[in-house]
């Protein structure tokens, strides 16, 4: 084995075991085999290292002939003065070779064949007659020599890349504080588990701290980092590791490589072909030829461009002449996109359509940033957009960041026309709506109501009074929610609009059941709203309907209707990925098993909520959460942790203004009132002053102990089992 200059061996070998295994165990078969991936994704080194093994082990001599900068003429030469092998005078040097390599069977390793891929195919087809010969090739890109096998080399994973990091940045174990165990983690995710790029990374921390280090990756400029400390010059910066691929490409490849740049995640051919304005066949050779050379890699729906290339990719963005064209047109295709997942979403495929949301909401939010820039004139190109992104604040839990992102264009509604003036507050009601920030909601009102109005926009208008129906009847301003629901009901029929129609009707509906206490009415509501949305409606409103008709019937102490009716809400729900909806149905559950006295199967739906909640935090479901734990705590006898979760379900709802009525008010005021007779009011004032300065984002945490702890009651004075909620100082 060539040792000295074939890899810097400074640099640790971490990972890669089962790739390691896999190429031991070809070394062990035989054969020719091509390692294909991206420049700096340790190609050479998984080569050098299979090949050292199995040479250590007693298999074969091994010999590892570096192609980097060798001129494509040059390659047989190359690999003869490697093996130390002259020419002979009037005699073809492959025949040379062929005798030399059939007398002592090696395992030649041929590195960078990327530099001369042709030629480095025809050389191999020759020396397939070789018996005995094993050849393991490095490149970026296929060789297409006959019956080639390739071994694709993906990026570290997010544990490898990390101790790959603590290596090279010489961080001992022992001293990884949680701090610093996040912040290499949020580098080496930034950086794609690159290992060259990791490497890079490591090095800069000879000028800047781990934080430093972070804040400068998020501008996404891996390419500034730089290093001298390796032996290859390839490797010292991003832009090194691709040049060579790079400039191989045609000027459409080179094009489409730098618009896929605009794309953060997975990408395809409609949408390159879009923003460049080509024919997807065009667009689609492009790209085929930057994935050749391992610039993006394929993907299950189309390609992927690891971050520290996109960095550089970005650069040549940024000096094309018609750079702001195709900012442009990359918004307008993400808004065509979103205008599809938006329809999946409120049809049959919600589910499928929520993965696709996600997997495109960084290109979604850069978008929006886009239309930020001179919102006057761009905000009317990504109305879908802005949309589509309610199912990922509001149904993904994204609450925080989602009214983060509403403020931004809600700072500057009243320079927009009133149109998309309306749309903007509309989004921050549904958004707001999940959140359980219903005053938010209210505040609003008169200048959402005033947009619409003005614009003429009566769909608009129906949806926003729809909206605030909701949020005054949550906080109990019933009057309020009659009048809303009402008006909205009104124009919804005036527009034959049916959907609408079974929406107003549901928050009709509502005000009915808890807050006059009509079951009977309540009853008869939902089911006209079920008839009107089963010909109309999309999965979430059906569940919903139905979801109201299970509580309805617990209500009246019906739970076997109750269960059919769970039954098929959850059905709905899951169609339609809702999270926080099956987790309130969980909750209805177990209000039904709770009644009959079955405290296992309580538990098991309350844990089920629990798990829901946690990825999506609606603040009125968790409140029912803690009432509904309270519940079964009383009947399985631990008083004191019932009175915990009834108090900080409590503080929650005081919080968000979120008012108790019907059933779920007279419930707690038994339980409020048995707990009183067992534990003293004394007590229970104590334990709500012990909630009072809990963080209220640990609550579901804190009732995943309560439920962990049901049964093993005395485990609740240790407090390395009790997990409370953290407390604000």
């Amino acid at each position: 084995m060539v040792n000295s200059r074939a890899v810097d061996l400074r640099v640790p070998f971490v990972g890669r075991a089962s790739e390691f295994r896999r190429l031991l165990a070809f070394l062990k078969r035989g054969g020719f085999v091509t390692l294909v991936g991206p420049g700096g994704v340790g190609k050479s080194r998984l080569a050098y290292e299979a090949v050292s093994h199995y040479e250590r082990e007693g298999g074969r001599q091994a010999a590892f002939v570096m192609l980097a900068g060798v001129a494509p003429e040059a390659v047989l030469g190359t690999v003869m003065q490697t093996l130390e092998l002259g020419e002979e005078p009037g005699r073809p040097a492959i025949d040379t070779l062929r005798d030399a390599l059939s007398e002592t069977p090696i395992v030649l390793v041929l590195d960078n064949c990327e530099h001369a891929p042709d030629e480095t195919s025809a050389l191999m087809d020759a020396l397939r007659v070789v018996e005995d010969l094993t050849i393991v090739a490095t490149s970026q890109r296929r060789l297409d020599y006959a019956e080639e096998e390739v071994f694709e080399l993906e990026p570290l994973t997010l544990e490898e890349a990390v101790a790959f990091f603590y290596e090279r940045a010489q961080i001992e174990r022992d001293e990884v504080t949680e701090d610093v165990a996040t912040t290499v983690a949020t580098i080496v995710r930034t950086l794609d588990g690159l290992p060259v790029a990791v490497d890079l990374a490591a090095a800069r921390l000879a000028s800047l701290s781990l934080r430093e280090l972070a804040a400068e990756l998020k501008s996404l400029r891996p390419y500034h980092l730089r290093s001298t400390r390796g032996s290859d010059p390839r490797h010292r910066t991003i832009g090194n590791v691709i040049a060579w691929s790079f400039s191989r490409l045609s000027e459409d490849a080179k094009r489409a490589f730098a618009i896929a740049s605009l794309f953060s995640d997975e990408f395809d051919v409609q949408d390159v072909a879009y923003v460049a304005q080509i024919d997807a066949i065009d667009a689609s050779f492009a790209l085929d030829e930057v994935a050749e050379t391992s610039l993006v890699m394929r993907t299950e729906f189309g390609y992927r461009m690891l971050s520290p290339i996109r960095a550089v990719a970005t650069r040549s963005l940024a000096a094309m002449s018609n750079r702001r064209g195709y900012e442009e047109r990359f918004a307008l295709r993400m808004d065509a996109v979103a205008t599809a997942i938006w329809e999946d979403i409120r049809a049959a495929n919600a589910g499928t359509a929520m993965y696709r949301l996600f997997l495109r909401y960084t290109d979604f939010c850069n978008a929006i940033g886009w239309a930020m820039k001179r919102p006057a004139d761009r905000f009317g190109s990504i109305p879908a957009i802005m949309t589509t992104m309610i199912a990922a604040w509001a149904e993904g839990g994204r609450f925080t960041e989602g009214l983060m992102w509403i403020e931004r264009p809600e700072s500057i509604a009243e320079r927009l026309k009133p149109n998309l003036r309306g749309r903007i507050y509309y989004l921050g009601l549904c958004v707001a709506h999940a959140a359980g920030e219903y005053q938010r909601m209210l505040e609003r009102a008169p200048a959402t109501i005033s947009a619409f109005t003005i614009s003429g926009d009566r769909l608009g208008l129906a949806r926003a009074y729809n909206a605030l129906a909701a949020a005054a009847f949550h906080t109990g301003v019933l009057e309020d929610a009659w009048k809303y629901g009402e008006t909205a009901l009104q124009v919804y029929n005036q527009m034959g609009h049916q959907r609408g129609v079974g929406a107003a009707t549901i928050n009709q509906g509502n005000v009915i059941f808890e807050g006059r206490d009509d079951i009977a009415g309540a009853r008869l509501v939902f089911k006209n709203a079920l008839d009107v949305l089963e010909k109309d409606g999309t999965d979430v409103l059906l569940g919903i309907a139905i979801g109201n008709l299970a509580e309805v019937e617990y209500a009246a102490m019906e739970y076997d209707k109750s269960n059919e009716y769970s039954v098929a809400a959850i059905s709905r729900f899951e169609a339609a990925a809702s999270l926080a909806h099956i987790a309130w149905i969980h909750e209805t559950q177990a209000r039904v098993a709770i009644a009959r006295s079955l405290a296992p199967s309580a538990k098991e739906h309350l844990h089920l909520a629990c798990d829901l909640l946690r990825r999506t935090p609606q603040p009125q479901f968790i409140a029912r959460l803690g009432e509904v734990l309270a519940r079964l705590l009383i009947f399985v006898g631990q008083d004191e942790e019932a009175a915990l979760a009834l108090a900080a379900s409590t503080r929650l709802r005081r919080s968000r203004s979120l008012v108790r009525m019907g059933f779920v008010a007279r419930e707690v005021d038994d339980d409020e009132g048995l707990l009183s007779e067992r534990l003293g009011e004394s007590a229970l004032a104590d334990i709500a002053v012990r909630v009072s300065g809990w963080d209220l984002g640990h609550l579901t945490s804190f009732f995943q102990a309560l439920l962990v702890g049901i049964g093993r009651s005395e485990t609740w004075r240790r407090p390395d089992i009790v997990g409370e909620p953290k407390i604000h100082n």
